[in-house]
């Protein structure tokens, strides 16, 4: 059935009826408003989860700019108009706020004094391979119990270590050293809350139905049928993948932070 046919049907079968007032669900869309205004101001003033330390998103995206060598128009000024309008829940500024500091992102003119551009960068790792001195390829027969430990503890190793950085992540070793000393424990019960095994844990979920015939589009679906939401980097490019933007391109497009891990 074509999509002209499917609105037929759908419009021609629609029998008129007159909505009372609790019918009518525009009441709905305040919970939708609430949601963008929680969203945007989270953008705003945060605090990491696990950890409590406060992060500033907007902020963070300037400065992500500035290192990759671009300058933004009117960045500084919109950060204060966005913090003073934050700070007094001022949601119609703060929306309009955001919108003219993005699209100034996207405007950024290149700074051609800073050091970033001393750096050869790559497009593609093709073009990366062609300057790259790998090491010889070894085979690895996956079926032996050897392989099988190797892997495990490599997932543990990690888990473990996440779940150690989710503690304390985004506070300075000067002040961890000065609340904790020296740290060669757990500082509380530890857990497995943590975004970054959240995007692995998807890596695997397509990797069990693909296996190694895994592309980037399978991982990328993985994530946004299974990762409601993400942050900075991985936030973008979720985005990105639900607009219909396929990797590479959903890491790098209209990205601030595309040079993160995440993206």
């Amino acid at each position: 059935m074509r999509a002209w046919e499917i609105a037929y049907n759908l419009y021609s079968n629609a029998k008129p009826r007159i909505l009372s007032e609790e019918d009518q669900t525009w009441t709905a869309l305040k919970a939708v408003s609430k949601f963008y205004d929680n969203s945007i101001s989270l953008d705003w003033a945060s605090n990491v989860p696990g950890s409590g330390a406060p992060e500033r998103i907007m902020v963070a995206a300037v400065q992500a700019l500035e290192n990759r060598g671009y300058e933004i128009k009117d960045a500084y000024e919109l950060l204060d108009k966005g913090t003073k309008a934050h700070a007094e829940g001022d949601f119609i500024s703060l929306h309009k706020i955001s919108a003219e500091l993005r699209n100034n992102f996207l405007n950024a003119t290149k700074n051609e004094k800073s050091d970033y551009w001393n750096y050869k960068g790559y497009e593609n790792f093709g073009d990366y391979a062609k300057n790259a001195n790998f090491p010889k390829s070894e085979k690895v027969d996956t079926n032996t119990e050897k392989f099988k430990d190797q892997t495990k503890a490599a997932w543990l190793s990690q888990i473990i270590g996440a779940a150690m950085g989710t503690m304390v992540e985004g506070y300075t070793s000067k002040n961890l050293y000065e609340a904790f000393g020296e740290v060669t424990e757990y500082l509380r019960e530890p857990n497995t809350f943590n975004d970054d095994i959240t995007f692995e844990l998807a890596f695997l979920d397509a990797f069990k139905e693909k296996g190694y015939n895994i592309t980037s589009k399978d991982i990328a679906l993985a994530w946004v049928g299974l990762i409601p939401a993400g942050w900075s980097a991985e936030e973008f490019a979720l985005r990105n993948i639900r607009a219909g933007l396929m990797p590479p391109e959903s890491g790098t497009f209209n990205n601030p932070f595309n040079e993160w891990i995440g993206a």
